[in-house]
């Protein structure tokens, strides 16, 4: 009931093993947990509570699911809340070691077993997982959630992640108030920390969103040239060419064809450098896009 309404052999294995740190399903040493486990299950089955969803998996991989969810519910209500936090950490402990690209149901047995700060990197990694998919209004919940841990002190790296992904998300869902509130907020812990590049980020993402999203121009171009000025200082080849985008986007809105093709020029020399081959290949786009329009079909 704890792992979910439909469940699998390996799991359960796993979660009843005594010993820590929990190991995949049971050997032969411990052949008779094995045989427990099949008994339980056996009857289970025999009383229409659960039934099995493959009958032709092997052991190890043999999945099941409750009848009815009423039948999950009153089974997870009877458990004291300390067991059920128990529980839901040996689900995630698991999960952990055996099934790492779970994000999102390790994010949710950690946070149900109150231990935010290692349900903090799946909840991110959840959240950038439904950002792809284009789940937008989960990849908010996840990055919100992420965001709303009550532990004070949580890696930078991380929070950064869950800001520009909270912020990406919002303005994918054309939430540009809240989008920008999170990148200011962004700015302010960055600053708090002195992160630098993370500053630089805040900065090229708020410029982006005023300039291209709100058309207000001369608003982006302060937080553009506070950008540029840090990044710059700093020799943060990523956030000068992440800037650079920004760049070559106003560049473009104002006709200036030279300024995209001089500003992607750079872009492309420390993507090289970086090794970034998807930022090389976005500047390499926009430029021949310009020199096409100006007529310089050679370059």
């Amino acid at each position: 009931a704890v792992i979910g309404r439909e469940f699998n052999f390996e799991t359960l294995a796993g979660v009843l093993a005594e010993n820590r740190p929990l190991q995949p399903p049971p050997t032969n040493a411990n052949h008779d947990a094995t045989a427990n486990l099949d008994d339980a299950l056996a009857d289970l089955l025999r009383l229409e509570l659960i039934r099995e969803k493959s009958r032709t998996a092997p052991t190890s991989t043999r999945a099941f699911t409750f009848k009815h969810v009423l039948t999950q519910e009153t089974a997870y209500s009877t458990l004291l809340l300390s067991r059920r936090r128990e529980l839901h950490g040996r689900v995630a402990d698991f999960l952990e070691h055996t099934n790492p690209d779970r994000a999102e149901d390790m994010a949710r047995h950690f946070m149900e077993a109150r231990q935010g700060l290692r349900a903090l990197p799946h909840l991110i990694s959840a959240g950038e997982r439904a950002a792809r998919a284009y789940a937008t209004q989960e990849a908010i919940g996840y990055f919100q959630q992420a965001l709303d841990l009550p532990e004070f002190v949580k890696p930078p790296d991380l929070l950064r992640r869950a800001y520009e992904g909270l912020g990406d998300a919002l303005t994918f869902a054309n939430d540009m108030p809240r989008a920008v509130a999170t990148y200011e907020a962004l700015l302010v812990h960055a600053e708090s920390v002195n992160d630098i590049p993370a500053q630089v980020s805040a900065l090229t993402k708020l410029a982006s969103t005023y300039a291209i999203r709100m058309g207000q121009f001369e608003r982006a171009m302060h937080y553009l040239n506070e950008g540029d000025r840090l990044a710059r200082a700093y020799h943060d080849k990523d956030g000068i060419s992440e800037l650079n985008l920004v760049h070559c986007m106003m560049c473009t809105i104002a006709a200036d064809f030279a300024g995209v093709v001089r500003y992607m020029d750079e872009t492309v020399a420390l993507s090289e450098e970086l090794g970034a081959t998807d930022r090389m290949v976005t500047a390499l786009a926009h430029m021949a896009n310009s020199q096409m329009l100006t007529t310089d079909y050679e370059q």
